[in-house]
């Protein structure tokens, strides 16, 4: 499986992004131009973090899914492992 994504710049993008609505987030709302100013800055904040949370899922859900499967796999012989060392520490202590 190929992620075709390129890390570096959609985080550096974001960063931008959060940088300019920082600047620009700066404002009082205390009028209709100033309410749709803010409006249309939430929305855009909005829309970065959608675009950040997607980037990272796409790298975190395969990942995810290789640790499940990981686990999964070594689950039995360390089931087994676990009952043989209880039964032996069981027959030392007896």
């Amino acid at each position: 499986m190929e992620i075709k994504i390129n890390t570096q710049e959609a985080v550096q993008l974001a960063e931008e992004k959060a940088v300019e609505l920082a600047d620009n987030s700066r404002i009082k709302v205390n009028s209709q131009p100033t309410f749709e100013t803010a409006k249309n800055q939430l929305i855009e904040l909005k829309k970065v973090k959608k675009f950040i949370t997607e980037k990272k899922e796409s790298i975190t859900k395969p990942l995810n899914e290789a640790l499940k499967n990981t686990r999964e796999l070594f689950k039995p012989v360390e089931t087994k492992l676990e009952t043989i060392e209880k039964y032996l520490n069981s027959e030392l202590l007896s």
